[in-house]
């Protein structure tokens, strides 16, 4: 249904359990905004937000689109994202997976991941160095 937002002018219809469902799109899309309309196919592609595949571990659907949703400076990111053959330079893809990740204030995904690793597994006195470390799981530890 993402992609169909896109599409002006659509009515789509879900059937399940004999039920037939139209959902306006055009009343969805004129509620979201075209800045967020046409960042749409982008992030979902970059969060893969399908029922079975979410790229974001331990993440539902909302949690990645609030922080699109609210931002002016992600919605455009998302919208210029493929629209050339060179990638920028720019760090706003990565502000975005650290703010998914609750560390707004970082801008790398890397110093993210460490935050994520210490809070996980620093130990939580002196005594206990290496007790975190016994247990260590790396498949914790996001993407």
């Amino acid at each position: 249904m993402m992609v169909l937002i896109e599409v002006p002018h659509n009515k789509s219809g879900t059937l399940s359990k004999n039920n037939l469902r139209l959902v306006d799109i055009n009343k969805i899309a004129f509620t979201l905004g075209t800045s967020v309309c046409n960042a749409l196919p982008a992030f979902h592609a970059f969060t893969g937000c399908d029922d079975h595949t979410a790229s974001f571990a331990r993440k539902a659907e909302l949690t990645p689109f609030k922080p699109l949703e609210k931002s002016k400076k992600f919605q455009e990111a998302f919208s210029r994202m493929g629209g050339s053959e060179t990638l920028s330079h720019e760090t706003i893809e990565e502000e975005y997976v650290c703010e998914i990740y609750g560390n707004r204030k970082l801008s790398s995904v890397n110093k993210a991941r460490f935050e994520i690793f210490l809070d996980c597994y620093k130990p939580k006195s002196n005594q206990s160095l290496f007790g975190g470390i016994k247990n260590f799981e790396a498949s914790r530890i996001p993407p």
